[in-house]
């Protein structure tokens, strides 16, 4: 792999884990809970998500898929 498939590789994966991470705290702290419940074994915040969080998910689905997409694409020569 060239060191552009590699970054845009740790992109997509950053983007996935620490988005969703901060998905989970700020949910978890809009409905007054602590922060870092979201972290437990099998919490599953999905079902609760209001509106606007579902669509910051959706967002940060498919820029990850692109990040995905960027890597995997060849890049110039």
């Amino acid at each position: 792999m060239n060191s552009r498939q590699v970054l845009f590789l740790a992109l997509a994966f950053a983007t996935w884990i620490g988005g969703g991470n901060l998905l989970s705290a700020l949910h978890y702290r809009r409905r007054g809970q602590s922060w870092q419940s979201g972290f437990r074994p099998l919490a599953f915040p999905f079902p609760t998500f209001n509106v606007r969080e579902k669509l910051v998910l959706a967002v940060l689905a498919v820029l990850t898929l692109y990040f995905f997409y960027l890597a995997l694409v060849p890049g110039p020569t």
